[in-house]
């Protein structure tokens, strides 16, 4: 009976470390912001300030791109505060007033365009870093508690 208890610190760490390695974080895809650019076009859903989990500010509106996977751009208009997500980015044109948001999907080399064409416009010389990311939630709490529960359980294995 005695062995059995031995066993079981030894195969809850196992269990932690095999929940560790399936449910662990994947690199997050990021957005990367153009002050001054209009990406005119492609727009498959507009939001307005009172729509839900849209503030009227580009912050705002690159969290709901990232938030959707099927986004990837969004043009925030000062003027009215709207966002315009698009599914394909379009070609960058100056225009004040405006701040875009190119998707950039983690471990690729450059942004997803709608063609090889709008590639080589798709971001500008300048561009900033990207500006936001998007992570998996709560995976650093899990960690923590599962290996705190570990520890637990190799020092009770002791006793």
């Amino acid at each position: 009976m005695m062995g059995k208890r031995k066993r079981l610190p030894i195969l809850a760490l196992g269990m932690v470390l095999v929940l560790a390695l399936v449910i662990a974080p994947v690199a997050a895809d990021t957005m990367t912001r153009e002050d001054g650019t209009d990406r005119d076009g492609n727009d498959y859903t507009s939001l307005f300030p009172g729509t839900l989990g849209y503030n009227g500010t580009p912050e705002s509106c690159s969290e709901n791109c990232l938030n959707q996977p099927v986004c990837n751009a969004a043009t925030f208009a000062a003027r009215d505060q709207s966002c315009w997500l698009k599914e394909k980015v379009p070609v960058a044109t100056q225009r004040s007033g405006m701040t875009s948001f190119i998707r950039q999907k983690a471990g690729a080399a450059g942004p997803v365009t709608a063609s090889a064409t709008q590639a080589s416009t798709a971001a500008p010389a300048g561009t900033p870093a990207p500006v936001a990311t998007k992570k998996s939630p709560g995976f650093e709490g899990i960690f923590a508690v599962l290996g705190c529960l570990g520890i637990l359980m190799i020092r009770r294995g002791r006793q």
